[in-house]
This record gives C-alpha cells, structure tokens and sequence, in this order.
C-alpha cells in the first residue's frame, strides 16, 4: 500500500483496501456487519477504498476518495439515512511526524 501510495496509485491503494477489509472480515473475523455495511455503501457511493480500522469487533471505516469527497459523502447520507451527520469526518493525507533535515534530533522517550 506504501508504494502504490508514494506512486499516486490510488486505484491500487484502494484495491488493497478492499482486499484488507475482506481479509480482517473472513479471515480474521474481527469485522461487524456495520462496518461492513459501511465499507460497502461507501463504494457503492463512489470511493475508490473501504477498510475498517481499529482494533476489530467494532472501530471506524476509512474511505479513500479522489478528489473533492463531497459527492461520495452525500451519497453515503443518502444510502445510510441513519448514519448521523457527526459520524463522518473528512481528513487528508499529511507527511505525518518527523525530524526535518538540518533540524535538531529530539528523543520521544
């Protein structure tokens, strides 16, 4: 997932996704049927990626998306009427923590 996403592959990142969410479904069988349900609208919906999160037997879902979420939040609202507006939070892709070059090296300890 790491590669596809340093090449800007996000239709492969979103297939690992899919197969991740499956894998920890039948596998694993750490999924619930509301997540699943969740993965399912949001592809339904227009995503290009659906997972759940946490640490199983319930979490979150992250749904990966191309461009401007709106459409594919919408119609997750419209599919899942039930699904409080709260419940969705929209979050981008970021460098994450680090040390930047030239910069003092701090221990986290």
């Amino acid at each position: 997932g790491a590669e596809a996403l340093r090449r800007g592959d996000l239709a492969e990142l979103g297939s690992l996704m899919i197969a991740s969410h499956a894998s920890s479904r039948d596998l694993f069988e750490v999924s619930i049927p509301a997540l699943d349900r969740l993965a399912d609208a949001s592809m339904a919906s227009g995503a290009v990626g659906a997972r759940l999160l946490g640490g199983g037997f319930g979490g979150a879902v992250l749904t990966l998306c191309v461009g401007d979420p709106t459409p594919v939040i919408d119609e997750l609202g419209r599919r899942l009427p039930s699904l409080p507006p709260h419940a969705i939070l929209e979050v981008g892709a970021a460098d994450g923590a680090c040390v930047h070059a030239g910069e003092a090296a701090r221990s986290f300890d």
